[in-house]
């Protein structure tokens, strides 16, 4: 696939918008932590909430998207096991949740609801704990299962299998990059062991999280 190709299939996707403006959000703001000239970093943060209203603007349809793969995972029939039917639906629903919450931010940020923001992005958050939770089960028990049937003999498809193994292990890793600053939001860490994440490190790692969905939706 050329150039021209590859980018209008990557900002065609609603993913590949969103998961640019997350690494633009997160650059300016370890940008902003180390630059202490009080104009620039009011620049900054003007430009950080307006990413922040940006992003959530293209993700208003998600809530709609997400009950549709609500219902498409419902209508997946058993295959080997009960407990992969059932992650994939209750993920899913808890999503739904989420895109919910995240709608409700919108408005609270922007002062339509009075509703304090930071208790819905604790709440928000806490949900999206559950859900990279079970996502991170599924993911490992798939790359398991795909490893046995790799060093079967008769493996087939074993080269597009590989592929699959290849994102199944980038996508494990973009969990463990998104769990650091959802258990900080949530105050996890901080309530129970007094720990918290350094600020540039939440953002490196949310960068290291969108290049990684940037790279699993141009593959697919």
């Amino acid at each position: 696939m050329d150039r021209s190709k590859l980018l209008n299939k990557y900002f065609t996707k609603s993913a590949g918008r969103d998961k640019t403006l997350k690494v633009i959000q997160n650059v300016s703001r370890i940008v902003r932590y180390y630059v202490k000239n009080p104009a620039v970093n009011s620049r900054l943060s003007a430009l950080l909430g307006a990413l922040s209203n940006s992003r959530k603007c293209f993700n208003l349809t998600m809530t709609a998207m997400q009950y549709k793969y609500l219902l498409d995972s419902i209508q997946c029939e058993v295959k080997d096991s009960p407990i992969d039917y059932y992650l994939p639906i209750a993920s899913n629903a808890l999503m739904m949740v989420f895109w919910i919450f995240d709608l409700i931010a919108l408005l609270s940020r922007n002062k339509i609801l009075k509703i304090p923001h930071s208790k819905l992005l604790r709440l928000q958050l806490t949900v999206n704990l559950f859900v990279l939770t079970i996502n991170l089960i599924t993911k490992v028990r798939r790359y398991l299962r795909l490893k046995r049937e790799l060093a079967g003999d008769k493996c087939k498809e074993r080269e597009k299998q590989m592929r699959e193994k290849t994102k199944i292990l980038f996508a494990i890793l973009k969990i463990f990059c998104d769990l650091p600053g959802t258990l900080e939001i949530t105050r996890i860490l901080k309530n129970t062991i007094g720990y918290s994440f350094h600020d540039v490190t939440i953002s490196t790692l949310n960068i290291g999280s969108a290049l990684i969905s940037l790279r699993n939706s141009l593959i697919d």
